[in-house]
């Protein structure tokens, strides 16, 4: 379900898929098989003393997540454009990226552009922007850090 939004139900004759668009958020303590099929995993950097619980897990926080990814969702059919010079920078950045690390590979490009569209989206712009792509490659840098040393 996870990786192909597809469920499969048998009709005692015969089965058929069905194609869903289910969006999936995995909040897990420990690793889990499940991560496998994730796209993007994003190790927690809890800042808290040991006496008090991490804030992280509420179900406050989880509500605010949600709330935040269902609107700039609904936002997906708003136009969004990246102009040729920004384009150009984006293609530098990613050949540049993939010369030092050669895992990484077009689905990190087109996260990276999701995550954009979503930063600038948030910021009420409907274009990339250097700012907007300096802000979503330092997200990227420092979730590729903490995946480096979990």
């Amino acid at each position: 379900l996870i990786m192909h939004q597809t469920v499969t139900y048998d009709f005692r004759y015969y089965s058929n898929d069905w194609k869903v668009n289910l969006p999936v958020l995995l909040v897990s303590r420990g690793k889990k098989s499940l991560l496998a099929a994730a796209d993007c995993i994003v190790p927690v950097k809890e800042k808290c003393t040991p006496s008090l619980p991490p804030q992280i897990y509420s179900q406050e926080v989880y509500n605010v997540c949600r709330q935040y990814l269902a609107t700039v969702r609904s936002m997906k059919t708003r136009p969004f454009d990246i102009k040729e010079e920004m384009a150009h920078k984006v293609e530098q950045d990613f050949v540049r990226m993939r010369q030092i690390d050669s895992a990484i590979c077009q689905d990190d490009l087109h996260r990276w552009l999701n995550l954009v569209r979503f930063v600038e989206l948030s910021y009420g712009s409907n274009c990339c922007t250097e700012r907007g792509w300096s802000i979503v490659q330092s997200l990227e840098s420092e979730r590729m850090d903490r995946n480096r040393n979990k």
